[in-house]
């Protein structure tokens, strides 16, 4: 209802109605023809008669403005088809009257706009040879101009036809390649039988031009015109206006008179506007079918991704008591007991490092990364578009577990290098440097005997080899207690943080779902269905 008060607001401003006249401004109209019989590709759905005359809104239709509710369905539906050129075509043409109406031919004969667009009476013609000689091959668009202009396939002219219908018209001549609806049309005119899937979306009529230059034996159906035929009928005319009755006969029975008296219905405001308002609602209508998850898909869709959070939550529990912790243990038995410390100790960063980057939670890393990526690309929206693998990859850093891996390395790993040297350090300087340096002077100076200076070294020796082997199992055992540990609360936290981020990625997604209703339902209250 809102949209035809505007529409209503919009013919009064503009003093548009609907014009007798004649497919050229020279030409006389015959009244006698049959209307042509012209098909609808698009439909506009029927008012319900027992609806009221002015329908509350609900709550939810908190906007008024049909334009606000179109400009919002760009943030909630996909641009398919053209969509949002339909968006922009409707806006331009409600917020300024004067917008001319853009017509798309669709596998048109070159001799029909030759035909409508003539001016047989007029004293230059080059503009009209101009226009005649363009390129069928790419996409035309033709305009009023008083002044004839062209450049890049689109055509200024100084066609009365263009300006004599208390409108302004624009056409349009559609290639077979630009059928992507981007192309600012309010409304379609479709000479062939397959129209293309995009352009069928929208207002389409489907007209009959019959391909013959027989002016004599012609004969047409209602459905039918004949462009070349009337073609010949104007270039008679444009001969002579000696030739006005042999052209009121040919071009009669071309059906073309007919044919510009239906470009002139369908174009008038009151009905284009509609139509392209309800073809835009239908679009919007038929993708949240096709692409919008239901209430009841979306709470299933929850179920499922909850469930891949707790499989992942025992999983990684269970690799992390039954993989990991065995690994580490076995690894720096390995790797480094006390007495490969000596030879090892500036490289303890670089072998735990290597340990961690081989064995820490591989199994849970790419599980995790194929729940995080079913939550960050899932949509109530569904296009076919996926999270692409370089995202996925990335997702691996950026974890609680990925965080807390990069921190042992650069700090715990750090750290315990740093005091498992200085355990060699201080061992040596003060047990069994000591004891060497006691032992020299005990049998060089004071005549001790060889064997108990040399019992005296070695007693150094063995007991800092031990209070190295003993102070370094009690670092190595604190360092995996404190990794234990630390890994424990990580695979907390991303637990907790998946479900969180599914949490906030289910209320969006919920909301989106609702807002698509919503406006859907508003667009059909402005229509007044």
């Amino acid at each position: 209802m809102l949209l035809r008060q505007q529409l209503r607001r919009l013919t009064v401003l503009t003093g548009r109605h609907t014009v007798r006249y004649s497919t050229i401004s020279t030409q006389g109209t015959v009244s006698s023809s049959r209307p042509i019989n012209v098909t609808p590709i698009f439909t506009p759905p029927v008012k319900n008669t027992t609806q009221q005359e002015n329908p509350k809104p609900t709550q939810q239709l908190e906007i008024e403005n049909p334009l606000v509710h179109l400009e919002r369905a760009r943030s909630l539906f996909a641009n398919e088809h053209g969509l949002f050129d339909k968006i922009d075509v409707i806006s331009r043409t409600l917020r300024n009257p004067d917008t001319p109406i853009r017509v798309g031919l669709i596998g048109s004969s070159p001799s029909l706009l030759n035909t409508i667009l003539a001016d047989p009476f007029a004293s230059d013609q080059s503009w009209h040879q101009a226009l005649t000689e363009r390129s069928t091959e790419l996409t035309n668009i033709i305009k009023f101009s008083p002044a004839f202009e062209s450049s890049n396939n689109e055509y200024n002219i100084p066609s009365p036809f263009l300006k004599s219908l208390g409108k302004t018209l624009e056409f349009v001549e559609l290639s077979s390649k630009d059928t992507a609806g981007n192309d600012g049309c309010h409304i379609y005119i479709s000479f062939q039988a397959n129209t293309p899937f995009s352009l069928s979306k929208w207002p389409v009529y489907q007209v009959s031009d019959i391909a013959t230059e027989d002016v004599h034996d012609i004969v047409l159906s209602k459905s039918e015109i004949s462009s070349q035929v009337a073609y010949q009928a104007v270039k008679l005319l444009t001969e002579s206006p000696k030739n006005a009755t042999i052209y009121t006969d040919i071009y009669t029975r071309s059906n073309m008179t007919q044919f510009t008296k239906l470009l002139n219905k369908i174009t008038n405001l009151e009905n284009v506007i509609p139509r392209l308002y309800t073809s835009i609602l239908k679009n919007l209508s038929e993708q949240n079918q096709t692409h919008s998850l239901t209430l009841d898909e979306l709470n299933s869709r929850d179920a499922k991704v909850k469930k891949y959070i707790s499989n992942w939550d025992q999983a990684s529990h269970s690799e992390f008591q039954n993989v990991f912790k065995p690994y580490v243990v076995e690894y720096e038995k390995r790797e480094l007991p006390w007495w490969k410390l000596y030879s090892r100790v500036d490289d303890i960063q670089g072998i735990f490092a290597h340990t961690l980057n081989l064995g820490l939670l591989n199994d849970s890393f790419k599980n995790y990364s194929y729940v995080k990526g079913q939550i960050d690309s899932f949509t109530s929206f569904q296009t076919g578009n996926v999270l692409d693998f370089d995202d996925l990859k990335k997702l691996e850093q950026k974890n609680e577990l990925s965080t807390l891996k990069r921190m042992v390395i650069q700090n715990d790993l750090v750290t315990l290098q740093n005091k498992a040297g200085k355990l060699l350090m201080t061992n040596f300087l003060g047990i069994q440097l000591p004891l060497l340096l006691l032992s020299i002077p005990g049998f060089v100076i004071y005549d001790f005997s060889l064997y108990s200076m040399a019992g005296l070294a070695s007693l150094g020796a063995v007991v800092g080899f031990n209070n190295v082997s003993k102070n370094w199992l009690k670092l190595v055992d604190q360092f995996k207690q404190d990794l234990f540990e630390k890994v424990r609360l990580a695979l907390l936290d991303v637990n907790k943080s998946l479900y969180d981020d599914w949490s906030a990625k289910y209320e969006e997604e919920k909301e989106m779902i609702m807002k698509r209703m919503r406006l859907i339902e508003a667009l059909k209250n402005d229509l007044g269905m």
